[in-house]
């Protein structure tokens, strides 16, 4: 199936009622009869940035992915038995595990390039270089850093 096609032709996995645009989000189909969410993991960052291989390692679900129609992997996440497909990494909610998407939407939640840097090593790493330089290829990535963290700081007044 192409990940492309049209939103009608979605199947929920559970009982196979047509999914249709969620009213208040484009980011989610849902089912009217089970009331499950389908959604591109890009829209919920607390699952984003899982790897393919950890994906694949997940034990295979019950569920086909509605998008692409391969096997889903199920995993824990908050006490919720939750949905991924390792294909096109559509994630299907059951009714009540929405909360995390629904959390995701309500408070933005936007990681910030620099979150993901450990500045420590960074700075471990260009002191304890050999180069005698002020300023070395090295250096230029920290200082870049330092210096957006530091305009991050005033942009919200």
């Amino acid at each position: 199936m192409d990940r492309n096609m049209e939103m009608s032709e979605l199947k929920c996995p559970r009982d196979q009622d047509p999914l249709v645009l969620r009213a208040n989000s484009a980011a989610a189909k849902k089912c009217s009869s089970c009331k499950g969410l389908l959604v591109d993991v890009a829209h919920i960052p607390s699952l984003r940035k899982l790897k393919h291989q950890k994906i694949l390692s997940l034990k295979a679900s019950k569920l086909h992915c509605p998008a692409c129609d391969s096997t889903m992997r199920e995993f824990t996440y908050k006490d919720m038995e939750i949905d991924i497909c390792p294909n096109c990494r559509s994630v299907w909610l059951d009714s009540g595990e929405d909360s995390i998407f629904n959390k995701s939407q309500d408070e933005k939640e936007e990681t910030k390039w620099y979150e993901n840097l450990d500045p420590i090593s960074a700075f471990s790493d260009s002191f304890l270089s050999d180069s005698n330089t002020s300023c070395s290829g090295g250096d230029s990535g920290v200082i870049d850093f330092l210096g957006d963290a530091v305009g991050s700081l005033f942009d919200g007044l």
